[in-house]
């Protein structure tokens, strides 16, 4: 399973990690299959909620690194159609943790911090551990004013040893570890805030006000999370589905680790639930945590669970086109002089590296559907044919950007007996990964037997290379 914004390159390399690792036999066909988190999310949510024939709904995976984001219709039972390409961004609850690293910078300084964490791994590593829990029970009581964390006596004593004067704390030889770190606490001012108002060290337990929870931890990435499905619901309120229908978007389902927290909880059903502006229905699994778990193992049974995809990008390959060919206008003027030449055979201004799509962005494609393409070599004797697939984020792109490399290459090979110059590749959109087949025939002939290539290595360029 893998978040669903990940890229082509990323899923790539976790297939080449998954072969070196000898986990999979290249050789067996779908022996790893590369799985989104929200679709594994999704299927996991159909098997709790019986969602009817045509019902449009959101699904949420806030897990710990991504916040995934699927947009899915109902085409039959465990058959789903996406509205929209899956989206998503960095907003897990791993940069809550990283904003009360801030805190405790804020708190104690940086200068204090940094040679905990480097001489005092493991204390760290439980400080944030006690930080994990808490957060996940915090707002169970919803009129608190403060919500407390566990600290260690390490913590407190590294805290204290490692002090710098930041806050006008000096060890005081009369005052033992406890009341010194209470000091410190008491006069810190985390983010501009008043000193003694928002934290408090009562024996073993950091307190912290309501208002550091919220505004300073959980809101900086659940805002942008709630501002990004509010935009896509903008953007699928006028999508059509494959009938050509606009149905209504009735159902928010929320998975992952952190859709068991009861402010992220609150969150979401004040942004989106009953008696808000979008005034949907929240849907909750029982547990949310395993969802992903459960539905990889549902999607093993039911691999074409996703019956049409909505493409994240446009894809295409590099073609060059007669000048009188060319809409210039889609072209900056100073990438037309720089690509423009003379083709020998023709004599003609031809314009290099334009972008022929095969499909476009958030097209949708069948799981099992296929682009042909027709291409010939150059000779018989050229045994292998390399194609080079690009990529777009453009709904229509025209033209490649001279810095963008080719995203994968797509070997041919053509067995010695084999006299024809034309040969088709078969691509396949319709999953998570770029699958591509190749078939030509036994002779030029356009009657005569096809014979088909399986499985055609696509093989993704390494821009850390």
């Amino acid at each position: 399973t893998v978040p669903a914004i990940w890229s082509d390159r990323a899923k790539y390399k976790m297939e080449a990690w998954a072969i070196r690792a000898k986990l999979i036999n290249r050789n067996i066909y779908n022996h790893l299959r590369i799985v989104y988190e929200p679709d594994c999310a999704s299927i996991s949510c159909q098997s709790e909620t019986a969602f009817a024939t045509g019902e449009r709904y959101i699904l949420i995976d806030a897990g710990g690194g991504t916040v995934d984001i699927a947009c899915h219709q109902v085409k039959a039972e465990y058959a789903m159609e996406e509205i929209y390409h899956p989206t998503g961004g960095p907003w897990g609850s791993d940069y809550i943790d990283g904003h009360f690293e801030v805190l405790l910078c804020e708190v104690f300084g940086s200068d204090t911090l940094r040679p905990f964490k480097e001489f005092r791994n493991s204390a760290f590593i439980a400080v944030k551990d006690n930080f994990r829990r808490a957060k996940m029970t915090f707002f169970n009581d919803k009129n608190a004013t403060f919500h407390r964390m566990k600290v260690s006596n390490d913590f407190i004593d590294a805290m204290v040893h490692f002090s710098t004067t930041k806050f006008g704390v000096i060890t005081d030889d009369d005052l033992d570890i406890n009341e010194q770190f209470e000091k410190m606490v008491n006069a810190a001012t985390p983010f501009g805030l008043n000193a003694g108002e928002h934290l408090k060290f009562d024996d073993e337990y950091l307190l912290l006000s309501s208002e550091l929870w919220t505004k300073h931890l959980f809101d900086r990435v659940l805002d942008p999370t709630i501002a990004h499905v509010q935009d896509l619901i903008e953007k699928i309120k006028n999508v059509k589905d494959t009938n050509g229908e606009i149905k209504p978007l009735r159902y928010l389902c929320i998975a992952g680790g952190m859709a068991s927290s009861a402010y992220f909880q609150y969150r979401i059903s004040s942004a989106f639930g009953k008696g808000s502006k979008y005034d949907l229905s929240i849907r909750i699994p029982r547990t949310p945590i395993l969802s992903v778990i459960d539905g990889a193992l549902r999607l093993g049974l039911k691999p074409n669970y996703i019956k049409t995809r909505r493409v994240k990008y446009s894809y295409g390959i590099a073609v060059d086109r007669r000048l009188d060919n060319v809409d210039v206008d889609r072209i900056p003027k100073e990438y037309l002089e720089r690509n423009t030449y003379i083709q020998k055979s023709t004599g003609r201004q031809t314009v290099r590296n334009l972008f022929s799509a095969f499909i476009k962005k958030n097209e949708a494609v069948e799981f099992n559907s296929v682009i042909e393409k027709t291409y010939r070599r150059f000779g018989r004797n050229e045994n292998v044919v390399t194609l080079s697939i690009y990529f777009s984020d453009q709904d229509d792109p025209y033209y490649i950007p001279e810095d963008q490399s080719a995203l994968a290459s797509v070997p041919v090979p053509f067995p010695p007996n084999y006299k024809g110059l034309s040969f088709t590749v078969h691509f396949f959109f319709g999953d998570t990964t770029i699958k591509a087949k190749a078939s030509y025939k036994a002779n030029d002939d356009d009657d005569s037997e096809e014979v088909m290539f399986e499985n055609l290595d696509v093989k993704y360029i390494d821009l850390t290379q």
